[in-house]
């Protein structure tokens, strides 16, 4: 699979490192597959899409003190 637009809602794809297994997918419609898979079937946990959809906003801040 190369990175393109999502099939459902047409956004571009990302892709995404989720502890140390590489994804590729699609923030809007919460559909994931790894690398080379054919088929987007794998929904992130509410938390995780939260954190993605404010990196996309730029609102995510650093949490070091």
């Amino acid at each position: 699979m190369t990175l393109s637009n999502c099939d459902r809602c047409k956004r571009p794809l990302i892709e995404i490192n989720r502890y140390g297994e590489w994804l590729i997918g699609c923030v809007d419609c919460n559909r994931w597959v790894w690398p080379g898979g054919d088929d987007l079937f794998m929904e992130l946990p509410e938390e995780d899409l939260r954190a993605l959809q404010k990196l996309r906003k730029g609102e995510a801040r650093n949490s070091a003190p």
